[in-house]
């Protein structure tokens, strides 16, 4: 089990045209304190519960493709 450490939590405007106006929230976040990486969460308000549902969905995607190899022609 990793160890993530919340380092900052910002609002910003949406960049997604179907939220035009709507705020989302950016999480930057510290894995095993060794790797920085982020999520955006388009929920408002947000809870501990909903960073931690999205690190681990984005982190599992992350490390399914860690130590792939494949040929681009």
């Amino acid at each position: 089990m990793a160890e993530v450490k919340v380092l900052e939590v910002r609002k910003v405007l949406s960049t997604d045209p179907g939220r035009v106006g709507k705020m989302d929230t950016i999480v930057v976040y510290n894995v095993d304190n060794a790797r920085v990486s982020f999520i955006v969460l388009s929920k408002d308000p947000i809870s501990e519960t909903d960073i931690a549902e999205a690190v681990k969905k984005e982190e599992k995607g992350r490390t399914a493709l860690v130590g792939k190899t494949f040929k681009v022609e």
